[in-house]
């Protein structure tokens, strides 16, 4: 299958970073940087467009070069109905104009399971992470003393040093939605959104909200012109409101009253997180054409002059507009600083173009002052999923194909560029993340075929291991795993073991040493075992088809790997949630030993969040939930369930399960007042996460905090949060 061997392969990689080398040398020492950047440029529009190319990533040198580069793309790509190709979508601030209007505006526009860090043994699980030491944020971070969860639209601190009685200290507003959360000793990192496009009027919490931006007399007054000026569409209301992520470094050494030290705010949506030894990594992505004052046309009629009228406001755009905003406020709301995510010398841009979003990875020092402004790195590009060893942060985009335009050349004809369905690339991007300093580009490759998640993603011992679907929704599918050697600041594909689950999809991966899991569906699921110990020339070793699917695997004891999905019918029709162990102790005959049926109409949250999956000694816990449509009552039903692995015997067994909507609105033994509809305390109550502090079992819902005995599941105390 065209597979290399390794001594020639990794003789092609030597000789081409000697060569390398041998270029960047002939620089004098005072160029010496500069060198290393310019060895390989190219130019991608015009002669002094400033654009230089390193392997795959072409590095701006100036913010001239920046803004004429992505001026000229997109006056390639913009129609009448700005750059989206369709009605409504070219800007938020998009309205229908006739064919008149449209001229005499042309020139308006301007402007493993996880335990606690730094501790072998700390008594208490952590989030369940994909690496050893490299941490992820989520909805609930403990010390072992206390607990820090996002619950609805607060931020709530419980005492848990005694955990059998969880005790509240303090809920604190939170200005946006989607919270995840970081520790780091008496610091708390809250990460979210703000802002939507569609949707009902919002503003932003002030006062003592988490995450509140600054407001001033311009802002309200631009709210209340923006508000009166509402157009109403089938979906209802267009809200200009763009999204954006806040960064809150919040000190909780008092956990009674939490305060928030500064807040960054980035334009943009927040996509992930990774701390390493203090040092915290933030992904941000933005589309900033979609801000741009794009008109479109009424009728066919005015579709030249809608053109025209989005040609002049790509002309008289700035590098604002175009590169996100990084706004710095101090604790008491006022702006201290605000500037670009990254300096224009730190913007990058595929040498094929990926479109007009922009993802932006951030350096925050949890240890000092947080985020600085010149220590960002942006991307021309969509993000849409990141991975992180200890060493490297990994940024995988989708490559965009133009659709042919019959030799057209006229920007209305092109204005409909998208990814061609099924046929996407996947572009990674290796940022070095070895020490405390800005997040560095290394080296980008690309591979066909589309990622999973972050779990598809796997560095070792120097090689990226990358796990891919070829035309997924097409009966012509077809599943990869790739192996990828950096070649300079080229990451140059070694090995691959290909023609697993044809006509089928990936559905999980899991990476272990030198061996990977894949498990691919569509009416039945092959259980793939994968030998890495030779990444020029990896080998699939055996295959298990069962009926059903896992989303989720986990190691759970040696040769033994959990996969937590979904039953299916010989038809491929998922019909309830199952737990499913497999032995893969002979790699080349993978067995699955042991099934246990959660239920009909059931699934959890593992099979789409890994962090919500807690294995401690020896036991599973897995949050669920039943939607029931054939009884009027009892339609949904939530909780967790525990369950027993047991190696040696090679079975899996429920110990119990234990819910949240029953629980009162108060504290045990206190009056429960006015309960809330059976609907709403089933939806709030809602298990998203498991943890261990000594013997107790602590589940957490958006209701409150239970403490469980670990052994029989008997409850012991309960914390409430409100619904």
């Amino acid at each position: 299958m065209g597979q290399q061997q390794r001594g020639p392969a990794r003789a092609m990689v030597v000789a081409l970073t000697v060569t390398v080398a041998l270029i960047a040398g002939c620089s004098s020492p005072g160029e010496e940087g500069r060198a290393a950047d310019a060895r390989d440029t190219v130019e991608l529009g015009g002669p002094g467009d400033g654009i230089e190319l390193i392997a795959s990533l072409a590095r701006y040198d100036s913010c001239d070069a920046f803004l004429d580069d992505v001026k000229a793309e997109a006056l390639e790509r913009v129609g009448p109905y700005g750059l989206g190709g369709l009605p409504f979508f070219g800007g938020r601030f998009g309205r229908a104009m006739d064919g008149a209007e449209m001229a005499d505006d042309a020139d308006a526009p301007s402007g493993f399971s996880g335990t606690g860090p730094g501790s072998d043994d700390p008594g208490f699980s952590g989030t369940n992470l994909q690496e050893a030491g490299v941490d992820e944020p989520d909805r609930v971070k403990t010390d072992g003393s206390l607990l820090a969860t996002v619950g609805g639209d607060h931020l709530h601190l419980l005492d848990v040093s005694d955990p059998t009685d969880p005790q509240l200290l303090s809920s604190t507003p939170l200005a946006g939605h989607g919270a995840e959360l970081l520790l780091h000793g008496d610091r708390l990192v809250v990460l979210q959104h703000s802002g939507q496009y569609w949707g009902p009027p919002q503003r932003p919490l002030e006062g003592d909200a988490i995450g509140a931006p600054a407001r001033s007399d311009d802002d309200s007054a631009r709210d209340d012109a923006e508000s009166d000026s509402m157009e109403w569409h089938e979906s209802g209301p267009y809200v200009p409101s763009p999204e954006v992520t806040t960064v809150a470094l919040v000190d909780i050494s008092d956990p009674s009253a939490p305060r928030a030290e500064r807040t960054w705010t980035v334009e943009g949506g927040y996509v992930s997180a990774r701390v390493v030894d203090g040092t915290a990594r933030i992904i941000a992505r933005s589309d900033p054409s979609a801000d741009l004052p794009f008109v479109y046309p009424s009728g066919p009629n005015a579709e030249d002059a809608a053109t025209e009228a989005n040609r002049a406001v790509i002309t008289a755009s700035t590098i604002e507009d175009w590169v996100p905003s990084l706004t710095l406020t101090d604790s008491d709301g006022t702006v201290v600083s605000e500037t670009q995510v990254a300096p224009c010398d730190q913007l990058h841009r595929p040498s094929v173009f990926s479109g007009f979003g922009m993802v932006s990875v951030l350096t925050a020092d949890l240890d000092g002052d947080g985020i600085e402004a010149d220590d960002g790195i942006a991307l021309l590009s969509s993000g849409e999923t990141v991975y992180a060893s200890p060493t490297s942060l990994f940024v995988a985009t989708h490559q965009w194909i133009e659709p042919d335009s019959d030799a057209s050349s006229e920007p209305a004809a092109r204005s409909t560029w998208r990814p061609a369905p099924g046929h996407q690339r996947t572009d990674v991007h290796q940022f070095a993340i070895d020490d405390a300093g800005p997040a560095r580009y290394v080296a980008s490759g690309s591979v066909d075929g589309q990622v999973l998640n972050q779990f598809s993603m796997s560095e070792h011992e120097g090689d990226l291991r990358i796990a891919v679907t070829e035309d997924q929704w097409s009966p012509d599918s077809v599943s990869s795993v790739v192996v990828l050697a950096r070649s300079g600041e080229s990451l140059e594909e070694i090995g691959r073991v290909g023609d697993l689950g044809i006509t089928e999809q990936i559905y999980a991966v899991r990476f272990m040493g030198d061996r990977a899991y894949v498990v691919t569906f569509r009416q039945i699921d092959p259980f793939y075992t994968i030998d890495l110990s030779d990444p020029t020339a990896p080998q699939m070793l055996g295959e298990l088809k069962i009926p059903g699917f896992s989303s989720y695997l986990h190691p759970v004891g040696p040769d033994l790997i959990m996969g937590i999905g979904q039953d299916a019918t010989d038809e491929g029709m998922a019909v309830g949630g199952q737990v499913s162990l497999f032995d893969v102790s002979d790699a080349s005959d993978p067995r699955r030993v042991a099934q246990l049926d959660l239920g009909e109409w059931t699934h959890s949250e593992v099979e789409h969040d890994h962090r919500a999956f807690l294995f401690w000694d020896g036991l599973a816990v897995l949050p669920f939930t039943t939607h029931r449509w054939d009884t009027e009552e009892g339609a949904m039903t939530t909780g967790a369930v525990a369950v027993e692995v047991d190696a040696a015997g090679r079975s899996v067994t429920e110990r119990g399960r234990v819910g949240h909507a029953d629980q009162p609105s108060g504290a045990i033994g206190e009056p429960s007042g006015r309960p809330a509809p059976d609907w709403e305390r089933e939806h709030r109550g809602q298990v998203r996460r498991s943890l261990v502090i000594g013997d107790t079992l602590l589940t957490v819902s958006d209701r409150g905090v239970l403490a469980s005995d670990l052994d029989t599941l008997e409850t012991s105390g309960w914390a409430h949060l409100g619904g």
